[in-house]
Protein backbone atom coordinates (compact mmCIF):
# COMPACT_ATOMS: atom_id res chain seq x y z
CA UNK A 1 0.00 0.00 0.00
CA UNK A 2 1.67 3.73 -0.70
CA UNK A 3 2.01 6.20 1.55
CA UNK A 4 -0.63 8.26 0.06
CA UNK A 5 -3.54 5.35 0.33
CA UNK A 6 -2.41 4.33 3.97
CA UNK A 7 -2.36 8.29 5.04
CA UNK A 8 -6.24 7.95 4.20
CA UNK A 9 -6.69 4.88 6.11
CA UNK A 10 -5.35 6.23 9.07
CA UNK A 11 -7.04 9.74 8.71
CA UNK A 12 -10.59 7.52 8.05
CA UNK A 13 -9.60 5.63 11.29
CA UNK A 14 -8.95 9.19 13.00
CA UNK A 15 -12.34 10.56 11.93
CA UNK A 16 -13.85 7.13 12.34
CA UNK A 17 -12.70 7.02 16.21
CA UNK A 18 -13.09 10.86 17.00
CA UNK A 19 -15.93 12.12 15.09
CA UNK A 20 -18.73 9.65 14.28
CA UNK A 21 -21.05 9.13 16.22
CA UNK A 22 -22.39 5.72 14.37
CA UNK A 23 -22.25 1.92 13.85
CA UNK A 24 -19.49 0.59 11.95
CA UNK A 25 -21.94 -1.35 9.55
CA UNK A 26 -23.96 2.19 8.97
CA UNK A 27 -20.70 3.85 7.75
CA UNK A 28 -20.15 1.09 5.26
CA UNK A 29 -23.43 0.94 3.85
CA UNK A 30 -22.98 5.14 3.84
CA UNK A 31 -19.82 4.34 2.04
CA UNK A 32 -21.46 2.03 -0.27
CA UNK A 33 -18.88 -0.87 1.12
CA UNK A 34 -19.26 -4.06 2.71
CA UNK A 35 -18.69 -3.74 7.18
CA UNK A 36 -15.60 -6.29 5.92
CA UNK A 37 -14.20 -3.93 3.77
CA UNK A 38 -14.41 -1.06 5.73
CA UNK A 39 -12.67 -2.85 9.02
CA UNK A 40 -9.79 -3.62 5.98
CA UNK A 41 -9.79 -0.33 5.22
CA UNK A 42 -9.84 0.87 8.88
CA UNK A 43 -7.10 -1.35 9.75
CA UNK A 44 -5.03 -0.17 6.90
CA UNK A 45 -5.22 -3.29 5.07
CA UNK A 46 -6.71 -1.77 1.63
CA UNK A 47 -7.55 1.36 0.63
CA UNK A 48 -9.73 1.26 -2.08
CA UNK A 49 -10.11 3.17 -5.26
CA UNK A 50 -8.55 6.54 -5.60
CA UNK A 51 -12.12 7.24 -6.61
CA UNK A 52 -13.81 5.55 -4.13
CA UNK A 53 -11.68 7.19 -1.47
CA UNK A 54 -12.27 10.70 -2.95
CA UNK A 55 -16.08 9.93 -2.93
CA UNK A 56 -15.28 8.53 1.15
CA UNK A 57 -13.63 12.25 2.06
CA UNK A 58 -16.50 14.10 0.59
CA UNK A 59 -18.80 12.29 2.13
CA UNK A 60 -17.57 13.08 5.92
CA UNK A 61 -16.22 16.24 4.67
CA UNK A 62 -12.87 16.30 4.66
CA UNK A 63 -10.64 17.53 2.05
CA UNK A 64 -8.87 14.57 0.33
CA UNK A 65 -6.07 16.08 0.14
CA UNK A 66 -5.83 16.40 3.73
CA UNK A 67 -6.55 12.76 3.91
CA UNK A 68 -3.77 11.98 2.14
CA UNK A 69 -1.15 14.24 3.90
CA UNK A 70 -1.32 16.87 1.13
CA UNK A 71 -2.10 20.51 1.81
CA UNK A 72 -4.17 21.87 -0.30
CA UNK A 73 -2.48 24.55 -2.57
CA UNK A 74 -2.55 28.14 -0.66
CA UNK A 75 -3.47 26.35 2.78
CA UNK A 76 -0.30 27.76 4.26
CA UNK A 77 -1.26 30.73 6.21
CA UNK A 78 0.84 32.54 8.79
CA UNK A 79 -0.66 31.36 11.86
CA UNK A 80 -1.74 34.17 14.80
CA UNK A 81 -0.02 34.83 17.47
CA UNK A 82 -2.41 34.79 20.73
CA UNK A 83 -1.73 36.59 24.10
CA UNK A 84 -3.29 35.05 27.33
CA UNK A 85 -6.03 37.25 27.30
CA UNK A 86 -7.48 36.08 24.03
CA UNK A 87 -7.62 32.40 25.80
CA UNK A 88 -11.12 32.36 26.83
CA UNK A 89 -12.64 33.94 23.97
CA UNK A 90 -11.14 31.12 22.15
CA UNK A 91 -12.02 28.17 24.31
CA UNK A 92 -15.62 29.64 24.13
CA UNK A 93 -15.75 30.14 20.26
CA UNK A 94 -14.36 25.90 19.85
CA UNK A 95 -16.58 24.58 22.16
CA UNK A 96 -19.57 26.41 20.19
CA UNK A 97 -18.14 25.15 17.08
CA UNK A 98 -18.03 21.66 18.53
CA UNK A 99 -21.03 21.93 19.62
CA UNK A 100 -22.19 22.60 15.99
CA UNK A 101 -19.62 19.92 14.82
CA UNK A 102 -21.72 17.44 16.99
CA UNK A 103 -25.33 18.99 15.92
CA UNK A 104 -23.99 18.53 12.38
CA UNK A 105 -23.05 14.77 12.62
CA UNK A 106 -26.72 13.70 14.27
CA UNK A 107 -28.59 15.55 11.52
CA UNK A 108 -26.79 13.49 9.03
CA UNK A 109 -27.64 10.54 10.56
CA UNK A 110 -31.71 11.16 10.04
CA UNK A 111 -32.99 8.88 7.08
CA UNK A 112 -36.30 11.54 6.67
CA UNK A 113 -33.73 14.92 6.49
CA UNK A 114 -36.55 16.86 5.13
CA UNK A 115 -38.97 15.80 8.37
CA UNK A 116 -35.95 16.75 10.58
CA UNK A 117 -34.87 20.06 9.49
CA UNK A 118 -38.52 20.84 9.69
CA UNK A 119 -38.63 20.28 13.58
CA UNK A 120 -35.76 21.77 14.06
CA UNK A 121 -36.62 24.91 12.57
CA UNK A 122 -39.79 24.82 15.11
CA UNK A 123 -37.86 24.19 17.29
CA UNK A 124 -35.03 26.75 17.42
CA UNK A 125 -38.63 29.16 16.95
CA UNK A 126 -40.16 27.48 19.86
CA UNK A 127 -36.80 28.28 21.92
CA UNK A 128 -36.39 31.88 20.76
CA UNK A 129 -40.33 32.70 21.60
CA UNK A 130 -41.28 30.50 24.46
CA UNK A 131 -38.15 29.08 26.31
CA UNK A 132 -40.15 27.51 29.00
CA UNK A 133 -41.91 25.40 26.19
CA UNK A 134 -38.77 24.09 24.76
CA UNK A 135 -37.91 23.27 27.81
CA UNK A 136 -41.19 21.21 28.97
CA UNK A 137 -40.81 19.69 25.29
CA UNK A 138 -36.89 18.47 25.52
CA UNK A 139 -37.95 17.03 29.09
CA UNK A 140 -40.58 15.00 27.01
CA UNK A 141 -38.55 13.90 23.88
CA UNK A 142 -35.97 12.79 26.63
CA UNK A 143 -38.62 10.84 28.53
CA UNK A 144 -39.97 9.34 24.79
CA UNK A 145 -36.75 8.70 23.84
CA UNK A 146 -35.57 6.42 27.36
CA UNK A 147 -39.17 4.29 27.07
CA UNK A 148 -37.67 3.78 23.53
CA UNK A 149 -34.46 3.17 24.26
CA UNK A 150 -35.13 0.69 27.24
CA UNK A 151 -38.06 -1.32 25.51
CA UNK A 152 -35.33 -1.38 22.65
CA UNK A 153 -32.24 -2.74 24.52
CA UNK A 154 -35.06 -5.09 26.51
CA UNK A 155 -36.08 -6.95 23.13
CA UNK A 156 -33.37 -9.56 21.97
CA UNK A 157 -32.57 -8.85 18.66
CA UNK A 158 -33.83 -11.03 15.48
CA UNK A 159 -31.24 -13.10 13.77
CA UNK A 160 -31.75 -15.55 10.87
CA UNK A 161 -29.02 -18.48 12.33
CA UNK A 162 -30.62 -20.92 9.73
CA UNK A 163 -29.54 -19.24 6.99
CA UNK A 164 -26.49 -20.69 4.77
CA UNK A 165 -26.30 -17.15 2.61
CA UNK A 166 -22.82 -15.44 2.26
CA UNK A 167 -22.39 -12.30 0.84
Amino acid sequence: MDNLTLSFCRELKKWFNTSYRGKQRDLAKRLKISDKQLSNVLAERRGGSEEWRRFVAKEINIPYEEMIGQSPKGSLQKQPVYTDSDIPEIIEAQSDNIVELRHLSVVKRFINKELALSVNEDLNEIEKLKPERFQELATYIKTVAAEVRATTINKPEQKNRGSTNSK
